[in-house]
């Protein structure tokens, strides 16, 4: 089983879209995928699949596994199952509540992945932007940073606004002092806006200027094709046509390629 880690250091960049996405896509392919909402801070999950069960998703399953009770059968019956198109794919709720965040253990993770590997291909997990966290006035890993630490992939999401470039930025140097696999930089929503026309040449330089890292992928902002999705609670890419879909697919493409030669670095990290 591999596992994915998707992180972006901010909000409204679509982070949450584009991992329900390519679990999506994954399971498209005939792969076995469990989408976890980790995001211990905004999950959002629930509400860009219209998920109105209410499951107990990552909170009682965590708590299975750490008491050492955790089955297939339980999994199953803590999640929730996304059919479409020609696969079919597990979601795992997140959090109900910040406060909980205590809740999101590195040790229960584990124990899942141990329990789960002959049943899935892969884990998709959507995270929360802090890397740092202070305790007892030292610094220390959070939930997040120990999950991509731990991860076989890691898409970090950059938007193309200025503000989040710059965001992405100051935060880069944060994400290569915890990870340890190959990273991807993907750029989403993006449009000319303030950059003007040559908005994807501008922020590929500033990135190789400034940390010198590549883009990997950049995904047109299609805001329509978001509010349908949003409306319908499908993933994007479920909507037969679309700007969004191809990349995905790309995507998942590269993955899977890189999942077959683990030798791969999508990203110099200095």
């Amino acid at each position: 089983m591999k596992t994915i880690a998707v992180w972006s250091p901010g909000s409204a960049v679509g982070k949450s879209t584009l991992a329900i996405a390519l679990a999506h896509e994954l399971a498209q392919r005939g792969l076995r995928v469990a989408y976890f909402d980790v995001d211990v801070d905004h999950p959002s999950g629930k509400y860009l699949l219209g998920d109105r069960e209410h499951p107990a998703g990552v909170a009682a399953i965590f708590r299975l596994a750490l008491q050492g009770r955790l089955t297939e059968s339980e999994f199953n019956r803590l999640s929730t199952h996304i059919s479409g198109g020609r696969g079919q794919w597990q979601f795992i709720a997140g959090l109900s509540t910040r406060r909980r965040s205590a809740e999101a253990q590195i040790d229960a993770l584990e124990i899942v992945k141990e329990e789960m590997q002959e049943r899935f291909d892969y884990f998709v997990f959507d995270l929360a932007s802090p890397l740092q966290q202070s305790c007892s006035g030292k610094a220390s890993p959070t939930f997040t940073a120990e999950v991509i630490a731990s991860s076989d992939s890691v898409l970090a999401i950059c938007g193309s606004e200025p503000s989040q470039i710059a965001s992405f930025l100051d935060s880069w140097q944060e994400l290569t002092d915890v990870v340890s696999s190959p990273v991807r930089i993907i750029v989403n929503r993006l449009k000319s806006g303030v950059l003007g026309v040559k908005a994807r040449q501008q922020i590929s330089e500033t990135l190789i200027k400034m940390v010198k890292v590549e883009v990997q992928l950049f995904i047109s902002d299609a805001p329509a094709e978001a509010d349908r999705a949003l409306a319908s609670g499908v993933p994007i890419n479920y909507l037969r046509k679309g700007k969004v879909r191809a990349s995905i697919a790309e995507l998942a493409t590269a993955l899977i390629a890189e999942h077959s030669q683990p030798q791969l670095a999508m990203a110099k990290l200095n």
